[in-house]
């Protein structure tokens, strides 16, 4: 686990990226076409008073207050990732406004959520792509773990090895690639 106590909301919204980055493959991926998860073009939505509505609205109105009280995640992709970026908004205007903060852990328990899920393989390399971001983390001497090509198959890119000419141009990517691969790199 990563050495950085998360208190701070910057500390808290830093580590919700990474989770919304590494969404399972299991969901969606809708770009930057989600009609749920509209936070690239956010604006307030003048019917409602304040944020709290807003959200509400995205994550469902009885999603905090029934059952687990844990919001469902539904889509990955630009447009869910984009809430970080309306929630700092937010958070540098009003600091320490305490519903921002819990909309904060509310979605980082979501997210969190999908690690309870077995995804395989796929599972093992979004924990390992979570630490790899983290800027505390280092491997142990031993394993031999390449970062960037981690980083790559796990955002669905072509790997640097795979780009280079001695590589066939089909490149294996992160919906094709296996955790004994990963390790090979």
């Amino acid at each position: 686990m990563s050495a950085i106590t998360e208190n701070t909301p910057e500390q808290k919204l830093v580590r919700l990226a990474r989770l919304l980055r590494y969404l399972p493959r299991t969901l969606p991926d809708t770009g930057r076409t989600s009609k749920v998860y509209t936070f690239l073009s956010w604006s307030t939505n003048p019917d409602y008073e304040d944020i709290n509505e807003n959200f509400k609205t995205v994550f469902g109105w009885a999603a905090r207050s029934s059952g687990d009280g844990i919001l469902a995640i539904t889509e990955r992709g630009e447009s869910v990732c984009a809430v970080v970026d309306v929630l700092r908004k937010y958070l540098r205007a009003y600091p320490s406004d305490a519903i921002l903060l819990k909309w904060v852990d509310d979605i980082t328990n979501a997210d969190d959520e999908h690690d309870s899920v077995d995804d395989g393989d796929n599972g093992m390399l979004r924990e390992l792509a979570i630490e790899i971001e983290d800027d505390d983390f280092e491997l142990d001497s031993e394993i031999n773990l390449n970062a960037p090509v981690l980083r790559a198959l796990l955002r669905g890119e072509a790997t640097p090895a795979a780009q280079s000419a001695s590589q066939p141009p089909a490149a294996k990517t992160c919906a094709s690639i296996t955790v004994e691969e990963a390790w090979k790199f």
